[in-house]
């Protein structure tokens, strides 16, 4: 009988417990909040409450005057332990009341702009991409240009990004010890790149944004000293080497000897830096001309003459034929009046051409 009481008051006391955490409020607090000046930080503007019981807890006052000296410090952190201090001074039940979370970091500062005097209209100033600040604090603004140098390849000296006002307050946020995923979302031959943030805590992600920026990344490049006409012919007074800021995109040239000799494709001023396809190599072998052909053969190099059957820049891949002969036969141009032919590789090709 006594054990049948006793079963009894165990089964009350449980089914108790469960309704009472059934019931209970969640107090979770934010990754980041915005208070005013001089105004009291309460509990509902820095936590998330869900059920009656944490709603009712809503008014309880965590910080009573922040702000003081916002210019210098406009943003405070509230962790755990203050948040469980003010509300044990309130007179939480804490069987009815869960506190989740880590910290809060709260931006001192209005949603709402002062009015403006009036001024006089401006000049309009275009923002440029800058160099990051690297020996400051741990910010996830240095944090994503720390990421893009190694995106791009280069040093975090010498790159420099432009990234969107709205984004600021996430910028400035410090790291504090959290797990921060980022992503860029375009190719290092891209100059503005999306780059999404991911904050976690815990195994929850709490803020996620994309961010977009410009960057520049410092190169060494080739840059015309003078006005240039295209099929003009490139020579070593019409370049030189500068170090300039420009879009990781374009495929700068860099090799001053394999710019002489060659031609412009269009018409440039002095000041451009030259890219690629500003340039056009010279022909060094041209139709009909008696070219020295080297023919290799496993190990073996025989070396002949060939007519070549068109004009060609070194690297192009042409028709010759060997004097006497009516077949032709591929080679690859290495230079003025030389090409080189594999009859393995020609072998290679033609089996996979019958299967």
């Amino acid at each position: 009988m006594k054990n049948g009481f006793f079963l009894l008051a165990v089964f009350v006391c449980v089914v108790v417990g469960l309704s009472v955490r059934a019931g209970a409020g969640v107090v979770e607090l934010r990754a980041s909040a915005r208070a005013a000046p001089g105004a009291p930080v309460t509990l509902a503007d820095i936590a998330t409450l869900e059920g009656p019981e944490a709603q009712a807890l809503a008014g309880v006052v965590v910080l009573e005057t922040p702000g003081a000296d916002a210019a210098a410090r406009p943003w405070i952190e509230i962790d755990l332990a203050t948040v469980r201090a003010a509300l044990e001074r309130a007179g939480v039940n804490w069987g009815r009341v869960a506190l989740r979370g880590n910290s809060c970091s709260l931006r001192i500062g209005s949603g709402e702009r002062e009015p403006e005097p009036e001024r006089e209209p401006q000049a309009y100033q275009r923002r440029e991409p800058e160099r990051v600040d690297l020996s400051g604090p741990p910010t996830i603004r240095a944090r994503i240009a720390r990421t893009l140098a190694r995106f791009y390849g280069v040093s975090p000296d010498d790159l420099q990004l432009l990234f969107d006002e709205r984004d600021d307050d996430l910028l400035a946020q410090l790291e504090r010890g959290r797990r921060i995923e980022l992503q860029p979302e375009a190719s290092p031959s891209s100059g503005r790149v999306p780059v999404t943030v991911r904050i976690y805590q815990g195994m929850r992600i709490v803020e996620e944004r994309t961010v977009r920026i410009d960057a520049r990344v410092r190169q060494d490049v080739l840059m015309l000293t003078s006005d240039i006409r295209r099929g003009d012919e490139f020579t070593a007074e019409h370049v030189r080497t500068e170090s300039r800021w420009l879009s990781p995109g374009p495929m700068y040239a860099t090799d001053i000897d394999a710019v002489v000799g060659s031609r412009a494709r269009t018409r440039m001023q002095a000041g451009t830096s030259l890219r690629l396809d500003h340039v056009e190599s010279p022909v060094v072998v041209r139709r009909n001309e008696l070219v020295t052909v080297r023919c290799l053969s496993g190990s073996v190099v025989l070396t002949g003459k060939a007519r070549a059957l068109s004009d060609a820049r070194v690297g192009d891949l042409i028709e010759m034929r060997l004097l006497g002969a009516r077949e032709s036969f591929l080679a690859r141009v290495d230079g003025p009046g030389r090409a080189v032919s594999d009859t393995n590789h020609q072998q290679r090709e033609n089996k996979e051409r019958e299967q």
